[in-house]
């Protein structure tokens, strides 16, 4: 190729710009080029460039027929094989993460927050990108998992009552027991404004309850799935909410949305197949590791000159950023879920 390797920023925005050209997988300091396209990807006359977690939002988000869609970020970022399951699984067991990984839980907990940054931004970037080529409009939205309970009214206008089942008693006569008809369904829709306030009130009264200032302390303690049930059972024993989660609410128009996808292959000369995708998948997750190790060294180099944030500059916090992106961020990453919940925490041990 004889491109020369540029760092920082400069490196980012080269390995970005050779995927406009082909597709590569990184091995270490080596680039193996799998894929060459027979025509850059920018050259798209209508849409301009559309990158790999572009096209694969894209492909996403048409699989919804009625032009929006709600999606947590974490959600997301499993679609969009931005982090491996463990990712989110580890981040309710932190402490348990810290015993299987040898890892301080202080460099658990900002590999967490700098990494969620991290994905964030570059599933928002992505957003936008699709925004500015008005193909979506996005914004931030509480979603609400609504039991609704239907119950069947007689002629007479009273809740009508059915035969439930019945067994005999010693003389052999049927004794029945009796129910309602009704019909339960779940509903998955953006919270109204009253369901969102009640929402907040039971999540503060919770942490006063637990003694935190903010959830970020309820992790640290240990205690986000005893938050949650408490919650959750408040919600739903007053408000029939069984479960909330914060989305991305995403409006499209599903006409410009397959022709955007569809301009891609014509130029690619290829359709989407689930080997197409695979690759895409893999292209996400390679970039996002490499960012993810890109920023831990350039944090590590800073607190070697600056002298703060000490436990940045000793040489295990490169080795530790690389281990819990490897665990928490590959796609290869064997799954860690049962490993986690065999460790006891009182005494540190497999149980």
């Amino acid at each position: 190729m004889n491109e020369p390797i540029k760092n920082g920023t400069s490196k980012r925005k080269q390995l970005e710009d050779w995927t406009m050209y082909f597709e590569y997988t990184r091995l270490g300091n080596k680039y193996n080029i799998e894929k060459v396209y027979k025509k850059p990807r920018h050259k798209l006359s209508r849409y301009g460039y559309i990158s790999d977690i572009e096209e694969l939002l894209l492909d996403l988000i048409i699989q919804e027929r009625n032009g929006q869609a709600f999606l947590p970020k974490s959600s997301l970022f499993l679609l969009l094989n931005m982090v491996h399951d463990n990712y989110n699984f580890g981040r309710k067991h932190v402490p348990k993460l810290s015993l299987f990984t040898d890892i301080s839980e202080k460099e658990i907990y900002e590999f967490y927050d700098l990494s969620r940054d991290s994905l964030t931004r570059s599933l928002e970037n992505a957003l936008n990108r699709l925004k500015e080529k008005s193909l979506v409009m996005w914004s931030y939205a509480m979603t609400v998992c609504i039991i609704d309970a239907n119950v069947a009214i007689n002629d007479s206008g009273k809740i009508k009552a059915v035969k439930d089942s019945y067994k005999k008693d010693k003389y052999g006569n049927r004794v029945y027991s009796f129910g309602i008809s009704s019909s339960v369904r779940m509903t998955h829709r953006e919270a109204t404004k009253n369901e969102v306030q009640i929402i907040l009130a039971a999540e503060r009264d919770v942490m006063d309850e637990l003694e935190c200032h903010d959830k970020q302390e309820v992790v640290k303690k240990g205690l986000w799935d005893t938050f949650k049930s408490r919650v959750q059972a408040i919600t739903f024993d007053n408000h029939n909410i069984y479960f909330y989660y914060n989305s991305y609410k995403i409006i499209f128009n599903e006409e410009h949305a397959l022709n955007a996808l569809q301009d891609i292959q014509d130029i690619d000369n290829f359709t989407l197949t689930d080997e197409e995708k695979m690759s895409r998948f893999l292209n996400v997750n390679n970039n996002i590791k490499s960012k993810l190790l890109e920023n831990g060294k350039t944090r590590h180099n800073r607190a070697i000159k600056s002298k703060e944030n000490y436990y940045r500059s000793v040489l295990t916090y490169i080795k530790n950023n690389k281990k819990l992106v490897n665990t928490l961020i590959d796609q290869n990453a064997t799954n860690i879920r049962s490993d986690i919940e065999k460790i006891h925490l009182n005494k540190g041990e497999n149980t």
